[in-house]
């Protein structure tokens, strides 16, 4: 019997239809509830990977409707505000960054070619002007703003199990032109993506 997949969205909307092979869970907005729904869910079942799926804000490298791949994945609000560094006991790590499975990117690159692939930002708050949409891009050079990805990303890591994480474009980061938003075409764009996804992985 072929591991299941645990597939991780902040609402419902961005999960797939059922399969036997997946586990779906909406884990709610923002990393405090991704990261405690995941590590719930992986310390009742085993799974051999967690898929983070969903809309985000792209810098503009990523246009709406398009797809991103993101392998790295940076909790951007951890730390000195400006990006100081913080004094730390030299036994004790700032952990603000988790990887997403190259095995899995790969995987995802062969079924998803159209995509993008690099590095995303997760926020508790979205980025509402283009100063801090300014201020994110020059500091971590990201393709997508998220604000759950680090946290399934972490939370899957910690757990020893393989992750992934997969964005669908709905706007831009900055100042928020709502009339610009695309959400109904970013979840097309997720959902047409997700027969070819789910083939490659399994």
């Amino acid at each position: 019997m072929k591991p299941r997949l645990l597939i991780v969205s902040a609402v419902p909307a961005e999960l797939p239809p059922p399969a036997p092979a997946l586990t779906l869970l909406a884990a709610g907005i923002g990393p405090v509830e991704a990261a405690s729904a995941v590590a719930a869910a992986l310390a009742r079942e085993a799974y051999g990977a967690v898929v983070s799926v969903g809309i985000a804000g792209s810098f503009g490298s990523v246009a709406c409707g398009g797809i991103a791949i993101v392998t790295e994945d940076i909790l951007a609000e951890l730390g000195v505000e400006g990006g100081e560094t913080m004094q730390l006991p030299p036994d004790v790590a700032l952990v603000d960054r988790a990887y997403a499975d190259p095995v899995l990117v790969e995987a995802a690159r062969r079924a998803l070619p159209e995509a993008a692939v690099g590095r995303g930002v997760t926020v508790s708050m979205v980025t509402a002007t283009d100063q801090r949409a300014a201020e994110l891009r020059q500091r971590f050079d990201p393709l997508v703003e998220s604000m759950e990805g680090f946290a399934v990303l972490r939370a899957a890591q910690r757990a020893g199990v393989r992750a992934l994480e997969v964005r669908a474009v709905s706007n831009l980061v900055g100042m928020r032109d709502r009339a610009a938003w695309d959400i109904r075409g970013a979840l097309r764009t997720l959902h047409a993506a997700y027969a070819s996804l789910w083939e490659s992985l399994l």
